[in-house]
């Protein structure tokens, strides 16, 4: 069995490579979800604790997210274990004329150049699970938030085990089933290229393995569909 750190070295290269793709990090696509759209739950909860706070975003990717979190914060500091990554973020930071934000190159399982109770918000938004070293760096009667997309309920376990040896106490864990549906075969082709581990399908080299992964989502009205199950919690420290 591979060891965490080839796991995080894995992760990491995939994440420079994505980065350094056409459009990087940012191609956007056409969707829309059926169900209770966990993502939007999420987002919407994040914004209403980050309301004039010092937030911690763990994994912040190209910083999409994290920018308009620091629209609604007192500063946000934005972690990425990927240079590729923190490049982009810093290029829209600068594009948008954001201040209140700090990027820096660290993962979220490691050691974290931040004294105890640094923040009164963490969350991790489809990023690592933070219910290690975090909790300790989010002050007394801070909370933790967390949503991971999951192959299915049985993944749950582990995250479970870990606020279990948090100490935090648990406000919400719940288990979300979505469909995100895409209209055309190019939006699941830009959908595609943020998959860990996936080539870049819009790249004709790899039309083959796109039109394999389309046949196997195609939907009778011609669109295609992906059945995603998300972990949502919340946590308060004590």
């Amino acid at each position: 069995m591979a060891a965490p750190e080839d796991f995080r070295a894995a992760g990491q290269a995939w994440s420079d490579d994505v980065a350094a793709r056409p459009g990087g990090y940012t191609q956007t696509w056409t969707q829309w979800t059926q169900g209770p759209d966990a993502q939007a739950q999420f987002d919407a909860l994040v914004m209403e604790q980050s309301m004039k706070r010092r937030v911690l975003d763990c994994g912040c990717g190209d910083g999409t997210f994290t920018l308009r979190v620091a629209g609604a914060a007192q500063h946000v500091t934005a972690l990425d274990f990927s240079a590729g990554m923190l490049k982009l973020a810093r290029q829209h930071a600068a594009q948008q004329g954001t201040a209140n934000v700090a990027f820096v190159q660290s993962h979220a399982r490691k050691d974290l150049p931040f004294p105890v109770g640094t923040f009164d918000v963490a969350y991790s938004r489809r990023g690592p699970n933070i219910t290690g070293v975090v909790p300790a760096l989010v002050r007394r009667g801070g909370r933790l938030l967390g949503l991971h997309p999951l192959p299915d309920v049985s993944a749950e376990a582990r995250y479970a085990e870990g606020l279990r040896q948090s100490g935090l106490r648990v406000e919400r864990f719940e288990g979300i089933d979505d469909v995100l549906h895409f209209p055309t075969l190019q939006d699941l082709a830009v959908y595609l290229n943020r998959f860990p581990s996936m080539p870049d399908v819009r790249q004709p080299e790899h039309r083959a393995l796109l039109l394999q992964e389309a046949a196997a989502r195609l939907q009778p009205d011609g669109s295609y569909a992906e059945h995603v199950h998300f972990l949502l919690w919340v946590a308060h420290r004590n």
